[in-house]
C-alpha cells in the first residue's frame, strides 16, 4: 500500500515537478497533505462507505486509529491497488495549483476513468448532483470535487 508521502511525491512525478532522487520542500509537502486529506474527506461524503447489510466499502481512513480522520506522513490511505493510479491523477489535479503547473490531458484521462472507478464500485446514489463529477471544462472542476 502506498503511505500519504508516496501518493504525493507519485502525484509531484506525475506533474513532472519532481524527479526519482528529489524530496519536496516541507511546507510544499504539508500543503499537499492537505489537500489529500480534504480530497479524501470529501470522497467520504460521496461515496458509500457501508451496503445495505453494514458491511464496509469505503473507508479511506480504516487503517487509522480510531477516531483519526487525517493522514500523517506513513499513514496509508485504505484503498485498493487498482484505485491507486486514478487517486493519484485526482491528487495530482489538486495539488498542480500548488506548483503553477496545469495537469496534461494524460493525467485528466487517468483522473477520469479512476473516479469512474471508484463512483462504480462505491458510488452512493444518494448524491443526486453529478455536475460536479463530470464538468471537466472548468480549472476547479476537473472530477470527484
Amino acid at each position: 500500500m502506498l503511505t500519504a508521502r508516496k501518493l504525493i511525491e507519485r502525484a509531484a512525478l506525475k506533474l513532472r515537478v519532481l524527479d526519482q532522487t528529489d524530496g519536496l520542500p516541507g511546507e510544499i509537502y504539508t500543503q499537499c497533505l492537505g489537500v489529500l486529506n480534504t480530497m479524501l474527506r470529501v470522497w467520504s461524503g460521496q461515496l458509500l462507505a457501508t451496503d445495505a447489510a453494514g458491511t464496509a466499502l469505503y473507508a479511506p481512513f480504516a487503517n487509522l486509529a480510531a477516531g483519526e480522520t487525517e493522514l500523517d506522513d506513513g499513514d496509508a490511505p485504505n484503498l485498493q491497488d487498482y484505485h491507486e493510479e486514478g487517486v493519484i491523477a485526482q491528487l495530482a489535479i489538486r495539488v498542480a495549483p500548488i506548483f503553477n503547473k496545469s495537469p496534461d490531458g494524460v493525467t485528466i484521462v487517468e483522473a477520469r476513468t479512476g473516479w469512474g472507478l471508484l463512483w462504480s464500485a462505491y458510488g452512493n446514489p444518494g448524491v443526486t448532483d453529478h455536475a460536479e463529477f463530470t464538468d471537466f471544462n472548468g480549472r476547479q472542476n476537473y472530477v470527484g470535487l
